[in-house]
């Protein structure tokens, strides 16, 4: 099944969830390669040396992604918190989801809180799923680790 996913309840989703660059074509294409999300779009006029991008922003987009992995289908006033302590717990096991300039970018609280509005078409976990189920990637990864040893 697709991912399918709306922002448009959240607040100032047109500021929020997009990033718009104006560039020349080798600007635009270290961009795109650094992060793609929707690939090179861009629209060249004729005679310009400058070009303009509107993309998914990558923490939108990475939220949507990770919706998955957290097991949440939505962001709202009242889950918020739980939402952003699910993405913690996930960068704290397996390290920062975003890189920004090559560099861990983690998820902060007011990432997440801009984002309610979010819908998208994952099925909810419970806490005490999920909790489970990052004990038992924990636990795996340490036996890995073990075996690695031998």
């Amino acid at each position: 099944m697709s991912l399918n996913w709306s922002i448009g309840k959240i607040k100032n989703h047109d500021e929020v969830c997009f990033q718009s660059h104006t560039g020349t074509k080798q600007e635009m294409e270290s961009m795109v390669s650094e992060v793609c999300i929707t690939g090179p779009n861009w629209e060249w006029k004729e005679g310009s040396q400058e070009s303009e991008i509107t993309r998914l922003h990558p923490r939108t987009h990475v939220l949507i992604m990770a919706s998955m992995t957290v097991g949440m289908g939505e962001i709202t006033e009242a889950n918020w918190q739980e939402f952003y302590t699910r993405i913690y717990a996930v960068e704290k096991i397996y390290g920062a989801l975003l890189y920004e300039n090559k560099e861990p970018s983690p998820f902060k609280p007011e990432d997440v809180m801009m984002h309610i509005g979010l819908k998208l078409n994952v099925a909810d976990e419970t806490r005490a799923v999920f909790n489970r189920r990052m004990m038992k990637c924990v636990r795996e990864d340490a036996m890995r680790t073990i075996s690695a040893d031998d």
